[in-house]
């Protein structure tokens, strides 16, 4: 029992800033679904919450640019040592590996803006006519923030390369604060929802822009490289080795992204609660992933006791996240109980923390199987349950006209599925013959 608490709290200890800066997004999302709920427009809720699951997933389908960052980076600097031990050969050859980044940055961004047009496109003949003209002005005003999400994440991937992770994190505090800012002057002060969204997309531009030329111009004048190409690069490979780090986190998000459309096509009130529980929901399992990962990485460092078999690693993962999401249940309860639950309703409130619950086994533990039996373990578990058990759920919802309850009822029993086909997977699971990538 010792042995479990001692290392679950290492685990903790080492998982604790990465879940930070994972949530400061995350929070910043649901602060602006409630300015912009308090302020009586659902309809306005509702477009944010889809914006906000749009630019949830490409952030997601970033983070393997940010990881091979860091490794590109880091093999440059070793391959210049080697070759000359020149300190101005190691500044080129980090120039150069950043410009080869950011030419993948280029194409993503690309392609991230093409693939939200669709959804936005798809959205809005699912909704009224005379309403589809404000999606298309807000996405447009807010679609620089978009753009610019895979070059964050090269710039994050610097940053970690020359141990200034503080700084990826003042910065998403940065942009956290300065767009609850513009939320709460541009619900509160403008009257009509229209006026109010295109300010807000366009604060929302303006504030990712400027925070992205403060950080390249600090990484060139500090470390005396040159960060940016403006050409691109499609290399199949090198897109789909930077997507393979992510798809779990982009099948999940592509999911409420299309609870959230269908929700919105029943009903701008479901739609508005959808988005709301969403909110809370990513809010706290998108950063929790980060407890499996730290197990993994510490599980093939043989940092883990040699003793600690399968099942006692689930208890180790299970102690470290219920640490984190038990406090968390808590709150929502409190909070329903003193008459604000969840997007005004009890069941909903219940249904999100019983999802909470079995984040362990979930989202949690697929981090640490991928991490510690390569990245294809897991994926039939995650393919059943949510390319084929949810897409079902959702178009019987669809006809059917579900309500929120009904639709976060069918997102609970898909996730108790993955979470059952993941602790099969991991009791199963051979270890991979070379260690598993430090991610």
């Amino acid at each position: 029992m010792n042995s479990l608490f001692r290392t679950s709290s290492a685990v903790l200890v080492r998982a604790f800033p990465l879940i930070l800066s994972g949530l400061v997004p995350q929070l910043t999302s649901l602060v602006v679904l409630t300015i912009s709920h308090a302020a009586g427009t659902p309809s306005v809720t509702a477009l944010l919450g889809l914006t906000s699951s749009l630019t949830g997933l490409a952030f997601v389908a970033t983070v393997g640019v940010s990881i091979c960052t860091v490794r590109d980076l880091v093999r440059a600097r070793k391959q210049s040592a080697a070759a000359s031990g020149d300190p101005e050969a190691a500044r080129v050859a980090l120039s150069k590996a950043l410009q080869s980044n950011w030419r993948l940055a280029n194409s993503f961004a690309v392609s991230s803006l093409l693939l939200s047009a669709v959804f936005i496109l798809i959205y809005s003949r699912s909704i009224p006519e005379e309403h589809s003209w404000i999606v298309w002005s807000y996405f447009l005003s807010q679609s620089l923030s978009l753009l610019v999400t895979p070059y964050f994440a090269v710039m994050n991937g610097a940053y970690q390369f020359v141990d200034r992770s503080r700084e990826n994190l003042f910065s998403s505090v940065a942009v956290g604060l300065c767009s609850v800012g513009a939320a709460a002057l541009c619900f509160q002060l403008s009257g009509s929802p229209s006026t109010a969204l295109m300010a807000f997309g366009l604060s929302q531009s303006f504030i990712s822009v400027a925070v992205l030329l403060i950080r390249l111009t600090r990484l060139s004048r500090k470390f005396r490289v040159v960060p940016w190409d403006l050409r691109f690069d499609f290399s199949a490979g090198r897109i789909v080795e930077r997507l393979a780090g992510a798809i779990d986190g982009a099948v999940f998000m592509t999911v409420f992204l299309l609870v959230q459309m269908i929700a919105t096509s029943i009903s701008v009130q479901t739609g508005a609660e959808i988005a709301l529980a969403v909110g809370v929901a990513r809010m706290v399992v998108v950063p929790l992933k980060q407890v499996g990962l730290t197990y993994g990485r510490m599980r093939i460092s043989g940092l883990v006791p040699s003793d600690d078999g399968k099942a006692a690693s689930l208890g180790v993962l299970a102690v470290s996240t219920w640490a984190i999401v038990v406090p968390i249940c808590l709150v929502i309860v409190a909070v329903g109980l003193l008459g604000r639950p969840v997007a005004g309703s009890w069941a909903l409130s219940l249904l999100i923390v019983a999802q909470f619950l079995v984040e362990p086994f979930a989202g949690v533990l697929y981090g640490a199987l991928k991490m510690t039996a390569g990245p294809k373990a897991g994926l039939v578990g995650l393919f059943v349950s949510y390319g084929l058990v949810a897409s079902a759920g959702l178009v019987f919802l669809r006809q059917m006209a579900g309500d929120a309850v009904q639709f976060w009822a069918l997102l609970l029993a898909v996730r108790v599925l993955f979470a059952l086909l993941t602790t099969r997977a991991w009791v199963r699971f051979r270890p991979a013959v070379e260690p598993v990538a430090v991610r």
